[in-house]
């Protein structure tokens, strides 16, 4: 009714550490505020380093619900303020960069939501690329150890950190063929491609990885694998190749039916029987 969170004894975040992150969690979802005796108590407790007294296991298990909440940034900011992030993750600095960045993978997410996704992007991934980004290589493993993510998982955090220059970089030029944004970005995982779009400033770039992400990416050949064994091809390394030509051709609008991709395939075929022969 009052919207105000409140302890419900002094000793409550000492006997739990945990409640500190659930306080900060609820106060953020529902709009509520922390009054001030609690919020002292907090801060005497973060003094006190209760936090070092949580395993790492049950403290990584309740970072984890941060990120499904409406405003994983507004809880992160708020940490922050609270200084608890020498704990959570350790050797984070923020600055207005790290907090616009964060933001900005917020409006990103919330730009996909209604997507038409495979597999949808780890939450959890973005927000720790975005907080991650600005560390050193060594510095991001030790972090991701200490959250104990999988090797893919982690695997996924460190190709965006590496990759995301690249992909700016590459992406920033006007008039690119469709199917060479889809080779720069399809062998990557998508939480790196959306740290990307968060990331850029340039329109071209931003352009280019939404064009992706809303039509490319699902742009796939109607002729596949069994078509080519119907035309005496025999199974091999050659099907893929030929398939990826036929992709680039049906990203870049060269070809546009059924009909069109097995006079592509045909043409293709009789080129290589000519290199062959020359």
């Amino acid at each position: 009714k009052n919207k105000v969170i409140r302890g419900l004894y002094k000793l409550t975040f000492v006997d739990d550490p945990l409640r500190i992150l659930r306080a900060v969690r609820f106060e953020k979802r529902y709009n509520f505020t922390i009054e001030p005796e609690t919020l002292k108590l907090i801060q005497n407790a973060v003094d006190r380093r209760v936090l070092e007294k949580v395993s790492r296991h049950r403290l990584n298990q309740e970072l984890k619900l941060i990120y499904n909440e409406p405003s994983p940034v507004s809880i992160l900011k708020r940490f922050d303020e609270l200084k608890l992030f020498p704990f959570l993750f350790p050797r984070v600095k923020t600055d207005q960069g790290t907090w616009r960045f964060l933001e900005n993978i917020e409006a990103t997410l919330d730009m996909v939501e209604k997507y038409n996704w495979r597999n949808k992007p780890d939450r959890e991934l973005l927000y720790l690329g975005g907080l991650l980004l600005g560390l050193d290589s060594v510095e991001r493993s030790a972090i991701i150890r200490k959250l104990n993510l999988s090797r893919d998982r982690a695997s996924t955090v460190l190709t965006a950190c590496r990759e995301i220059p690249r992909i700016i970089q590459e992406l920033n030029q006007a008039g690119l063929n469709p199917s060479a944004v889809v080779n720069c970005l399809e062998p990557l995982p998508v939480e790196t491609i959306l740290m990307a779009y968060a990331l850029a400033d340039h329109k071209t770039v931003k352009d280019h990885l939404k064009l992706y992400l809303s039509a490319l990416q699902h742009m796939q050949p109607s002729l596949g694998g069994r078509d080519l064994k119907k035309l005496g091809l025999t199974p091999g390394p050659r099907y893929k190749k030929i398939i990826d030509n036929l992709k680039q051709a049906v990203v870049d609008g060269e070809v546009r039916t059924p009909q069109e991709e097995l006079d592509y395939v045909l043409k293709y075929l009789e080129a290589e029987r000519g290199r062959e022969e020359f």
